[in-house]
């Protein structure tokens, strides 16, 4: 089974560049950049949205601008526990080498310290594993002065603008128990260093698809074993390939799957095709019944507890074609692999007879009556919220267990 829903946030600002995890029945999305009118601008760094997947609704929190990153776009950023962890991106200023951390209870920014640290960098892929934070390649100056024990840097001869910046194939490591970098030697064949390439964990494996390298967008794949930091190589696959791209997504799905959505192919050509991943046969199947009209490139797509895909934002045109204005996506996009539970589908028919059926709501299961209520509650901020209100601590969000996720 498959389906396919969208709803326009009003809410939520058009972006692209953005970071994206998902935290619960929550989609917390951070930072980015839009454009109006031809005129780009990053968007404010101490705003973060989150988006209820259960309910569809979103919500603005304010964070302390003392604490918070610069605004930033093809930063990085997983989450890990009751904690998001965002690294690199790039501004006006150039790129940025920064780790903070955002506590998702009291929705406040920390810098991580350490006496060494990757160098500056954009548009890397991240994970989280046995309480660390790994970060793969990206696009940034030299890595001169900073961990230089591994990995390789390849500048890009034709950007002519000072600082000159390349790709880069590093493995950086962020312990959270020791608060150090380091910079580990992987055994194998280390892909090519890329940058906008996408990367997921399933157990303790991580997978790595396409990015560009120099001039070419690539469409190769590569494993690697984060228990013995053994990359495989280029990985043979079975089934047709999808065609080489950068600034696209790879999402883990249940069954040991991989989810493959949208990007920039080598015609500079913003695609909307999905793929899915066996990655116990490595043969690939094309979803051919997802729109092909609707092309998102540096977008993200998380997870839900439902199993839901929800993608959001993006670019929607030739985001190199300086001629014309960017199309910038505000919209989410959700695709539907798998039916819902029984239970989710009984409790979704009662909220709909909520005339009827609210005075028996406490007659219900606890977990039941509460994922009723919280919705209900939810929804009702939802038509009271003004968005130029100070008070977001009337949200309701803030406590991580308002909603109780039933899938």
């Amino acid at each position: 089974m498959s389906q396919i829903s969208r709803t326009k946030c009003k809410e939520a600002t058009p972006r692209c560049g953005h970071v994206a995890a998902s935290y619960g029945h929550y989609m917390i999305v951070w930072g980015g950049y839009s454009s109006v009118n031809n005129f780009e601008f990053y968007l404010p760094a101490n705003e973060l949205w989150v988006y209820s997947t259960e309910n569809n609704i979103w919500h603005c929190m304010k964070t302390d601008p003392q604490l918070c990153p610069f605004e930033l776009s093809g930063a990085c950023a997983c989450c890990y526990g009751d904690s998001m962890y965002v690294f690199g991106g790039h501004n006006s200023f150039g790129n940025s080498n920064e780790l903070y951390r955002l506590d998702l209870k009291t929705y406040t920014w920390h810098l991580l310290e350490s006496d060494q640290s990757p160098s500056p960098r954009d548009k890397a892929v991240a994970w989280f594993y046995n309480q660390k934070f790994y970060c793969f390649s990206g696009f940034g100056p030299s890595m001169s002065g900073h961990m230089t024990d591994n990995g390789t840097y390849v500048e890009d001869s034709e950007n002519t603008v000072f600082p000159r910046r390349g790709w880069n194939n590093q493995l950086c490591v962020y312990d959270t128990v020791n608060k150090e970098w380091t910079n580990p030697k992987c055994k194998g064949d280390v892909p090519l260093p890329r940058a906008a390439s996408s990367a997921a964990r399933i157990g303790s494996d991580v997978y790595l698809f396409g990015g560009r390298h120099k001039t070419t967008r690539m469409n190769d794949l590569h494993c690697l074993d984060l228990e013995t930091l053994t990359w495989s190589g280029e990985l043979r696959t079975e089934g047709c390939l999808p065609c080489g791209r950068s600034w696209h997504t790879l999402t883990a799905i249940p069954n040991n799957r991989l989810f493959l959505y949208g990007g920039f192919d080598q015609n500079n050509t913003p695609l909307s095709d999905g793929w899915i991943l066996d990655t116990i046969t490595l043969s690939w199947c094309h979803l051919d019944y997802l729109p092909s009209n609707q092309p998102r490139l540096w977008h993200t797509s998380t997870l839900s507890t439902a199993g839901e895909i929800i993608i959001f934002g993006g670019c929607c045109n030739n985001i190199l074609d300086y001629s014309l204005e960017n199309k910038i996506s505000g919209e989410v996009m959700t695709i539907q692999l798998q039916p819902y539970s029984l239970l989710r589908l009984c409790l979704d028919d009662v909220y709909q007879r909520k005339s009827q059926t609210e005075d028996l709501w406490e007659e219900l299961p606890q977990p039941l009556c509460l994922w009723l209520q919280d919705k209900n509650k939810l929804e009702q901020i939802s038509t009271t919220y003004d968005m130029d209100s100070d008070s977001e601590g009337e949200l309701g969000v803030n406590e991580p267990g308002l909603a109780c996720s039933i899938s």
